[in-house]
């Protein structure tokens, strides 16, 4: 045959291989995946068990300050971090989290004014509502953790931010469902005239524990902000959550919790894909020990152990340079996330074949346009779906959207979200 007709029929196979060759530069393995999950999930329950729970917080409006069981709190330190409830509410509904480390930060204008309105939402839509304020000692905070996926070359220290963890994960044991929303951001419109609900966006998915946002708006494009979270637990999904909660805890590099929140959830993902590869596997070989389903809210490190053991014990889980520096992650974690998405949904269709939950061009785009489902994760876009208002950011600027992350002077999207509006219509008022 002619060269130029050898080479047309080599390029494809050559896509193939480059692409197989790809995806295992992703590879997670399940095992690795629990023995790191598992060491974080005992950090974390040794951090969060020394969390107080049971203190309640009182608003003094006139004063512009908090005061919290025990007497007036001024700084952080006194008494160590504490989740302590603004209101309690329904246990049937979604508790609000909101994390500040001290009473002069929740006082500043805007976040005073944010708080007031989640406050006055909690109680006109019958939920409750919690407040971390606290620091962990710098010891804790600034501790680097092993973690294969997460190469950190991070300069020392580490964010404040990376506190809404374990805040998640203490109000967790006090709810079943809870939504954490950032110091800044407030209820919108849709939200206070019950347009949009957390059990609305819950409901999109009954697999999912972990439910955000692309941002679309400004700036390069990200797989998840961490601004503004829906976590569900109950059943097995409470499990799940706790277990990814505390690896993104466990992770925590540098000065911003975004850089271990996407690496965990390349590392969940791409756990549950790898297990189901295995298990297919195990389907094509009768004669071979066949393995379980491996959710990785199950301990299976003892059934996996074996097969590792045979493995290239130096291999990197993730050799790519990407979850090395926010930086990198910043600019190249959604485009391994659109590279990587028929991969990672697998486990997905492989248990609900009829799933339509893909993205839309997401592949192509790198944004969404439909939501997005991963193993435990959906991925909301920044846009309307159907009656469902955006959960925050939408690229049409005539739409308003359940949450705004819009600080107080500012305006985005030229009036779809404007700071000073964040108490109007009595969005503020807790009488």
């Amino acid at each position: 045959p002619h060269p130029s007709l050898m080479m047309g029929c080599l390029l494809p196979l050559l896509s193939v291989v480059a692409a197989a060759v790809a995806a295992e530069e992703v590879l997670v393995r399940p095992a690795r995946y629990l023995e790191v999950t598992t060491l974080a999930l005992a950090e974390m329950e040794a951090v969060a068990g020394a969390v107080d729970t049971n203190c309640e917080v009182r608003i003094d409006v006139s004063s512009r300050t908090v005061e919290v069981t025990g007497g007036k709190v001024k700084e952080s330190n006194e008494g160590g971090p504490k989740l302590c409830a603004v209101r309690e509410g329904s246990e049937d509904l979604a508790a609000i989290v909101m994390m500040v480390n001290t009473v002069s930060y929740l006082t500043q204008r805007g976040n005073w004014e944010a708080f007031l309105n989640k406050a006055t939402y909690a109680a006109r839509t019958g939920r409750s509502f919690y407040l971390w304020l606290g620091d962990l000692d710098r010891a804790t905070l600034d501790a680097r953790h092993d973690v294969p996926w997460l190469p950190c070359g991070e300069s020392p220290g580490n964010t404040l931010n990376i506190y809404k963890t374990v805040a998640l994960f203490a109000a967790l044991k006090k709810r079943r469902d809870v939504v954490y929303v950032d110091a800044d951001a407030w209820f919108s419109t849709p939200a206070f005239d019950l347009r949009a609900t957390p059990e609305m966006y819950f409901n999109l998915s009954h697999r999912a524990f972990l439910f955000g946002n692309q941002n679309r708006i400004g700036g390069p494009k990200i797989p998840m902000n961490g601004g503004l979270l829906f976590v569900r637990g109950g059943e097995r999904r409470h499990q799940r959550a706790e277990r990814f909660l505390s690896l993104w805890f466990y992770s925590r590099c540098g000065t911003h919790d975004q850089l271990p929140l996407w690496a965990s959830l390349f590392a969940m993902t791409t756990a549950e894909s790898a297990s189901l590869g295995e298990r297919q596997q195990s389907r094509r070989r009768p004669h071979h020990r066949r393995r379980p389903r491996v959710d990785v809210d199950q301990k299976l490190v003892e059934e996996n152990a074996e097969d590792d053991a045979a493995k290239d014990d130096d291999a990197e889980d993730l050799a790519v340079p990407v979850f090395r520096s926010y930086d990198g992650a910043h600019t190249r974690a959604v485009d391994l996330l659109a590279d990587r998405v028929f991969t990672l949904r697998r486990p997905v269709v492989d248990r609900d074949p009829g799933n339509t939950f893909d993205g839309g061009r997401f592949k192509s785009t790198k944004l969404l346009d439909r939501p997005l489902e991963l193993p435990g994760i959906l991925v909301l876009p920044s846009a309307s779906l159907g009656a469902l208002p955006a959960v925050r950011s939408d690229l049409d600027p005539k739409q308003k959207t359940f949450v705004c992350h819009t600080r107080f002077d500012n305006v985005e999207q030229g009036g779809q979200c404007v700071g000073k509006r964040v108490c109007r219509d009595h969005r503020c008022d807790l009488r």
